[in-house]
């Protein structure tokens, strides 16, 4: 699990690297990993500190938007 977990920090970082957020299905087409799999690691992490995201509540579920790898998560994930 960690293994994944580094390469969604690596993939966050050059995404959201000009300052820009991303949406799951972005980050999800990036790493090629199913959305529904990928939220659950996403979560995992954000539980640990190591990313900052906030939840989009919408009509027919939710919406995960990720602004980037916190520092802890960067010393933790990518040996920052």
């Amino acid at each position: 699990m960690e293994e994944k977990m580094k390469k969604l920090a690596e993939q966050i970082e050059v995404l959201t690297k000009d300052g820009g957020e991303t949406d799951l299905a972005a980050l999800s087409k990036a790493v090629g990993l199913p959305q529904q799999e990928l939220e659950g690691i996403l979560l995992e992490m954000e539980e640990k500190n190591w990313v900052s995201v906030y939840e989009i509540d919408l009509c027919c579920g939710a919406e995960y938007v990720i602004q980037g790898v916190t520092a802890e998560g960067r010393q933790a994930l990518l040996g920052e």
